[in-house]
């Protein structure tokens, strides 16, 4: 039986703050750590996550907000943003404090991380793969929603880099 465990994380008790939705076959809470076995899903504000097993390290709890400190994944993670790139590796660890993960994969896997980037008024897909990735994102507010979003504001990449433009013709 799949054991299915929503948590509201991040509540606010003066305005509508996201949610992380969190799903797994198997999940235990002691309080600071969410333990996650199975096909893990969790719905974070940056993105959707899916991987065979995960911890959320939770920070000490205030009156008004309930928030992860780090996210560690482990066996085949994908994370998928809000503008659409992919990020899969072996394993991860997200600290929710600095908006810093380092994605990693032993040989022979690798981490991939698939996006499009703007090139002469079109989008251009671009696939970067190494054995190692540090991404960094930042909070941004949209133009047209004029609402908080994240987006991936520097990546270094170690190991056996390889980057490849997906020209369509």
């Amino acid at each position: 039986m799949r054991l299915i465990i929503l948590f509201v994380l991040c509540l606010s008790s003066l305005h509508a703050a996201p949610k992380t939705i969190i799903a797994a076959d198997n999940a235990d809470y002691d309080g600071k750590k969410i333990r996650m076995l199975g096909a893990v899903n969790i719905q974070h504000e940056f993105g959707d996550i899916h991987c065979d097993k995960g911890v959320l390290l939770m920070k000490e709890a205030s009156e008004k907000r309930i928030c992860p400190e780090r996210i560690l994944l482990y066996g085949a993670v994908n994370v998928v943003l809000q503008d659409g790139s992919v990020l899969t590796s072996e394993e991860a660890d997200i600290n929710c404090e600095t908006l810093e993960g380092v994605f990693t994969s032993a040989a022979p896997m690798k981490v991939v991380y698939c996006t499009r980037v703007e090139e002469n008024g079109k989008a251009v897909p671009v696939k970067t793969v190494s054995r190692s990735m540090r991404v960094t994102m930042k909070k941004v507010q949209s133009d047209d929603t004029k609402k908080l979003e994240y987006v991936i504001h520097d990546i270094q990449a170690e190991g056996a880099v390889n980057i490849e433009y997906q020209l369509e013709n």
